[in-house]
């Protein structure tokens, strides 16, 4: 808390927590404080922080044959990688005592996404062999075009590079107990934000591959989380959780036709630990290692897989042309042709990690904080077999993700008023 800084009239001050996920720590523990006593000043802060995250997975694909003696085996197939680079602005000024207002405004710098045919150090394991375009099931079945083709690229498909602004973030914070204000009682925060997804929402379309290049979730986001934190000396111990509720917007990708359900629910658990390595008080110098680990449920539900765009159809596809359509891909249940909109429904699954970091402090107004993190995916089914498609979403056809896993790096830097 810094209630007795005096503040310069007309400041505008902007904040980052919570790039990655929606809480961060001990850093979510920071109180922003209103004007209480009456001789204090509110609390200003101001912060840039810059979020690189590369992630993988190995898509291996259901399968029948003698081989497996009439049971359902895996077979390697296709190599997901995605790389993303986001800057978030975030402002929050106190009210009252300890109640807070802040905004959040998100900018992907740049999002793109690549398959590869699996020609892994396993090859010589696997019933097909290392991956090319003779053999690969994705394009045997139609969904990408290529099949029997001899080609020395591994590339099977790449999206394009996308960019633009992601959301708004409008929310408060209210410390129920202030440890800097009471030191017999921890540090409580109650945390509400809504991300509104004004941008245009991501969609592909093959016959124009580079028409949509924006980041839209297809959804507004509700989260709700508390955390606590305790100091003891040098340390600072942190836990707790949160919640994501989305709620689809206009024309959603996520509402096509053909599409039913809602969008995945998140719901998730933090814990770490804050430690002062050194620390001048009469400077207000401070560096400070941090450690914290993550787990989040995603509940089954609507999402973009990683096969997103590959499975999103051509928007000519139709009942008057049939030749833009692939078959089975394209199709509903009733044999309606209509381009896939690339949605589709998955099962619950988690995803676990932790981040590792410096926090430097300089002075009583500026703060830096680094973090760089390491996050497993658990193997799971991309689709739940609700759709009954035949070519993706049946026993013996469906796409399994594993051995998935991304880093992260996140650079904030910020001042405090």
């Amino acid at each position: 808390m810094r209630g007795t800084a005096p503040l310069p009239i007309g400041l505008l001050a902007l904040v980052l927590v919570g790039l990655a996920e929606p809480a961060q720590a001990a850093e979510e523990t920071r109180v922003v404080t209103g004007r209480l006593p009456a001789h204090e000043w509110m609390d200003w802060t101001a912060s840039l922080s810059y979020l690189h995250e590369h992630e993988q997975g190995a898509l291996n694909r259901e399968y029948e044959a003698q081989d497996t003696g009439g049971q359902i085996g895996l077979v390697s197939d296709l190599v997901y990688r995605r790389s993303r680079d986001v800057m978030q602005l975030r402002g929050e000024a106190g009210l009252f005592k300890d109640l807070s207002l802040f905004t959040v405004l998100s900018f992907v710098l740049a999002d793109q996404r690549s398959l590869d045919f699996d020609q892994g150090n396993n090859c010589a394991s696997q019933p097909n062999g290392c991956v090319d375009a003779t053999n690969s099931t994705t394009l045997r079945d139609g969904i990408l075009p290529g099949y029997g083709t001899q080609t020395p690229s591994t590339t099977v498909f790449r999206g394009p590079t996308r960019r633009g602004f992601e959301y708004w973030g409008l929310g408060a914070n209210w410390a129920v107990f202030n440890q800097a204000r009471d030191d017999t009682k921890p540090t409580w925060i109650l945390h509400f934000e809504t991300r509104l997804s004004l941008a245009e929402d991501m969609r592909f379309d093959p016959a124009a591959p580079t028409k949509n290049t924006g980041v839209g979730l297809g959804y507004h986001q509700f989260i709700l989380s508390t955390f606590f934190s305790r100091r003891f000396g040098p340390l600072e111990p942190y836990s707790g959780a949160w919640a994501v509720l989305p709620v689809l917007t206009s024309g959603s990708p996520f509402s096509a036709p053909g599409v039913s359900g809602g969008a995945q629910k998140r719901l998730g658990f933090e814990t770490g630990l804050e430690a002062t390595l050194w620390h001048d008080q009469q400077a207000h110098h401070r560096v400070a290692y941090e450690l914290r680990g993550q787990a989040e449920l995603r509940l089954d539900g609507l999402e973009q897989s990683p096969m997103w765009e590959a499975l999103s159809g051509d928007s000519s596809c139709g009942p008057n042309n049939t030749a833009a359509c692939r078959p089975g891909v394209d199709q509903d249940n009733n044999g309606v042709w209509r381009p896939n909109p690339g949605v589709t429904h998955s099962p619950s699954y988690v995803q676990m990690g932790g981040d590792t970091g410096i926090i430097i402090q300089v002075g009583p107004h500026a703060r830096l904080r680094s973090l760089f993190g390491l996050y497993w995916q658990q193997s799971h089914d991309l689709t739940d077999g609700s759709s009954g498609n035949a070519v993706y979403d049946v026993p013996g056809r469906r796409y399994r993700i594993e051995n998935a896993y991304s880093w992260r790096l996140l650079i904030d830097g910020g001042v405090v008023f």
